[in-house]
């Protein structure tokens, strides 16, 4: 819809935070191979400020593209590892979760209650619409990004996302090197890591925008 929408506030500056998908990726064949439909102009996509605001600042911006929920999980999780070069990024697997309330208010099969209540439904597996955002601005931090292995699943709770992220650690990183590097990231007020991974749970966050990350290294058996 916005697609459709944008060019008279882009052209007047007027301020606006755009919630939908339409104005968040750069290209229209993008766009259009993920959204599976007409894009905005190309023009219009450029000038659009992606908004994540824990990154990049959208102080000056007019028009921001506000992120998906998907993407800011994973990206919020991936920042302090892909930033500093921690991790081989040809090896990340992002398994995440959401709740019901993330499909919007729009009646369907898969959020009636008893279709989502006591059950666990994987859903656009390597398809959801969020992975080129993530790649995207993963690749403002490095640009040898270039895709990333993406599970979604609906779980049955209201609200709430958990991304829980693989990647196998550079080979000259040692555990001891690790810490002191990952948590260092600090210019996220609301961001907390954990120097140990806690056991999260998704309600414990649910009101605040507090964002809480969790970190573990795995060593080789008998190593």
């Amino acid at each position: 819809m916005t697609s459709q929408l944008s060019a008279p506030y882009l052209e007047k500056h007027f301020p606006v935070i755009d919630l939908s998908g339409d104005m968040r990726l750069k290209t229209e064949q993008a766009y259009e191979k993920w959204y599976h439909k007409p894009s905005a102009p190309t023009a219009a996509l450029q000038a659009a400020t992606y908004g994540l605001a824990e990154f990049d600042s959208v102080k000056d911006a007019t028009y921001v593209a506000n992120p998906g929920c998907y993407a800011t999980a994973t990206l919020l999780g991936l920042a302090p590892l892909v930033q500093k070069h921690l991790i081989n990024v040809k090896s990340i697997i992002v398994d995440a979760k959401s709740g019901t309330s993330g499909a919007g208010k729009k009646l369907s099969a898969s959020t009636h209650f008893t279709e989502a209540n006591d059950n666990l439904q994987i859903y656009k597996p390597n398809h959801h619409q969020h992975i080129p955002e993530i790649v995207q601005e993963l690749q403002k931090w490095d640009p040898s990004v270039t895709t990333l292995q993406f599970m979604t699943t609906l779980i049955p709770v209201t609200r709430g996302i958990m991304s829980t992220i693989y990647a196998r650690l550079t080979p000259a990183l040692t555990n001891k090197r690790f810490w002191p590097l990952s948590t260092t990231h600090t210019t996220i007020s609301h961001l907390l890591i954990s120097p140990r991974l806690i056991y999260q749970q998704s309600n414990r966050l649910l009101g605040p925008t507090t964002v809480i990350s969790g970190l573990l290294t795995i060593r080789k058996p008998n190593s």
